[in-house]
């Protein structure tokens, strides 16, 4: 049975992870690079996904690494719905406030967290890694680590679902898959385009008379393939092994993460160690630096920086590839206090003694020369 008709059988759910997967990887990147060729070169433009072979999520996911990495939004179309590509470029709004983006995927922030569009432009595509993916029905989930160009390591989540082909069934799309691929073999240019032209329109008469037969007969269904949904950041880890300090690999989300951790913690030191200008000072400016932070906490609208009880990230933005916005709500049911004495650590809820209040922050962060991401203010909305 083609994969592509098993996979559009009702309760039909697959996983796939470890080894299994990077070796199904290694398998598939030449497939998925030679067709990338042939997108370049126009030859497979306006064709279904069926026609060039990409049938399972994970084709899919390898060939929008391929064209992401290069800022390559034009030949996303086969992988994405037409009307979120379409969609005119608008600014992220971050707290009420429309910030304009400039960053190569920018026009991706309907379908794409800023995460997402932050790592993938660059991002390095030998270290790509599938963990793990989750079949069920029509929707597939794959979780995906990366490595971007600057040394940052995060794992993002993949969406996606089948989409039905407007008038095409399952028949021509199980069909298409099967003609020879002499498309992408290396052949010489003249005889190239000839047997190119020769598969294409092969394609094309199998899908029409495919079409003509569905149209008489009541049994055939429609084809589906799979397009993207969306495309976010892996949050699941972010409560574990929070960093201490600054590292190009560390993301800019953790970076607040581990700064509210330590002073949560009532560590300014540690904390004052996040901050752009605590980095490279010494001796004096150190303690200067120092002073000025310990100031600022000690203001009332920043005092629940030190006496909260959970945090959550909100919205962010990315303004430039190198700064970073991110909105924080903070929480205090009235017990941060005993909560940190006993070591809990962010996210973590206290009783019911006590009021509770809400307050939202600003970071703007920057990244150094060597890829690390530091705070450079930290703001009251």
């Amino acid at each position: 049975m083609p994969l592509l008709a098993r996979a559009q059988q009702p309760g039909h759910m697959r996983m796939l992870h470890g080894s299994r997967l990077n070796a199904h990887i290694s398998r598939v990147l030449l497939r998925a690079t030679a067709i990338h060729k042939e997108y370049s070169k126009g030859g497979l433009k306006d064709k279904p996904p069926s026609n060039v072979l990409l049938a399972t999520p994970e084709d899919i996911v390898i060939e929008c690494l391929t064209l992401m990495r290069k800022g390559e939004l034009s030949q996303l179309s086969p992988y994405i719905p037409q009307h979120l590509l379409a969609a005119p470029e608008a600014p992220v709004q971050l707290a009420g406030v429309p910030v304009h983006e400039q960053g190569p995927l920018a026009r991706c922030a309907p379908f794409m967290d800023t995460a997402a569009r932050r790592v993938l432009p660059g991002h390095l595509l030998r270290r790509a890694r599938i963990l793990s993916s989750l079949q069920l029905g029509g929707s597939c989930l794959l979780r995906v680590s990366l490595t971007a160009c600057t040394g940052e390591e995060l794992v993002l989540a993949w969406r996606l679902g089948l989409t039905q082909l407007p008038g095409m069934t399952q028949e021509a799309a199980a069909a298409a898959p099967a003609a020879p691929p002499a498309a992408v073999q290396h052949v010489d240019p003249p005889q190239q385009q000839q047997k190119q032209q020769c598969t294409l329109d092969g394609a094309n008469s199998s899908f029409n008379s495919s079409s003509t037969d569905s149209s008489s007969s009541s049994s055939s269904t429609p084809a589906s393939c799979w397009q993207l949904v969306s495309c976010e950041r892996d949050r699941s880890a972010d409560s574990e092994a929070l960093p201490k300090g600054a590292h190009p690999r560390n993301s800019p989300e953790l970076v607040v993460l581990g700064q509210l951790q330590a002073l949560q913690q009532q560590d300014v030191v540690a904390a004052a160690a996040f901050n752009m200008l605590g980095r490279h000072a010494s001796g004096s400016g150190w303690d200067a630096h120092l002073a000025a932070f310990r100031h600022l906490l000690s203001q009332p609208q920043y005092s629940m920086l030190c006496n909260h009880s959970s945090a959550e990230l909100g919205s962010s933005a990315l303004p430039s590839q190198r700064h970073f916005l991110q909105e924080v709500v903070l929480q205090d049911d009235g017990s941060s206090s005993s909560s940190s004495s006993s070591g809990g650590g962010l996210g973590s809820r206290g009783g019911a003694g006590g009021s509770s209040s809400e307050a939202r922050f600003l970071w703007r962060l920057g990244m150094q020369a060597d890829g690390c991401w530091m705070v450079r203010s930290i703001e009251v909305l």
